[in-house]
């Protein structure tokens, strides 16, 4: 009869609720719910219709991000398991380009793309679709946008490595330290993220020793900086030399902050937190009046270290 549900249509709205995860939910009021339950309740709405093809229009606008995530990967795997194709408007592009399988882009009422988010990041369409000016850089390795601040402040050196200072150049760009980093090997995830923010790079070829020249680069570039920051990169025969050239600058009278559980003999500060580091630069700031460039130079000590293969200093093909 109409408008009475069977014991068929009972059981598909029971699997619809439970293939979005809110079974437990269904003796609530609807007014009564969360935004991100109702908007799985009306999901589940749609599905209990028995759909092969579900139309969303910004199924996750205005949810917090909780509840974004859950909602696609329940989408996800609903179009998985069901066999059915979803079609969803979405501003959120850095969460498209990880869930959809295809992305049609539409600007000022043309498709300009239909690929998958793969190609479409191949072909710069992020850059293209945001308007990049140079303020902010689209990281295709990491599929998300790298902002670029203003430096205000003095130059800080950062002896990074493995993704060890990713976090620590983001709190730097956010302040407004302008950064100098080094020897980084080309393709290192700091590499990358140093590079998006605009920093300084002394680099060093991939899976080559850190070379001398790159070693003298970063000395002469360190003291340009008012402080350092030693990130507790791991350390192996290609990036060992960083480990002396953070020595090197704390004998050198260079104030190093060590950040991670490494070890720096000389080092002016050593902490595991991000704050603490931020506060560090800002008491040196404080009493350390601006001033040019030093003089980083190796002790005879460091560079018998270099010398006898403590660290492999490989020189540079010409």
């Amino acid at each position: 009869p109409l408008g009475r549900l069977s014991d068929n249509d009972r059981a598909e709205v029971m699997r619809a609720l439970r293939d979005v995860g809110v079974e437990h939910l269904c003796d609530e009021v609807f007014s009564e719910l969360s935004d991100g339950q109702r908007q799985k309740v009306m999901i589940a709405r749609a599905l209990a219709q028995d759909p092969r093809v579900l139309i969303l229009d910004e199924p996750v606008t205005f949810l917090d991000p909780k509840a974004r995530v859950d909602i696609l990967l329940s989408l996800r795997r609903i179009c998985r398991e069901r066999h059915i194709a979803v079609l969803a408007s979405m501003h959120e592009i850095e969460l498209a380009l990880r869930l959809a399988d295809r992305l049609l882009v539409v600007h000022n009422g043309f498709v300009e793309s239909f690929d998958s988010p793969e190609e479409f990041v191949a072909k710069s369409g992020p850059e293209a679709l945001y308007g990049l000016d140079g303020d902010a850089n689209f990281s295709a390795v990491h599929m998300t946008m790298e902002l670029r601040h203003y430096p205000i402040r003095q130059p800080v050196f950062v002896i990074a490595g493995a993704g060890t200072g990713a976090l620590v150049y983001r709190m730097l760009s956010r302040l407004g330290y302008p950064i100098i980093t080094g020897v980084l090997h080309r393709g290192d995830i700091d590499y990358s993220v140093a590079s998006l923010l605009g920093a300084r790079v002394v680099s060093e070829e991939p899976f080559r020793p850190v070379s001398r020249e790159a070693l003298e680069e970063a000395q002469e570039a360190a003291g340009e900086s008012f402080a350092a920051i030693y990130t507790s990169p791991p350390i192996g025969p290609m990036n060992s030399a960083n480990q002396l050239l953070a020595k090197l600058l704390a004998s050198c009278g260079v104030p190093l902050i060590v950040y991670g559980g490494g070890s720096v003999d000389g080092a002016w500060r050593k902490t595991t937190k991000l704050s603490e580091v931020a506060s560090a630069l800002e008491e040196l700031e404080q009493h350390r009046p601006r001033s040019g460039p030093r003089q980083v130079k190796p002790s005879r000590q460091s560079t018998a270290q270099l010398n006898t293969g403590a660290g492999p200093m490989a020189p540079r093909d010409t």
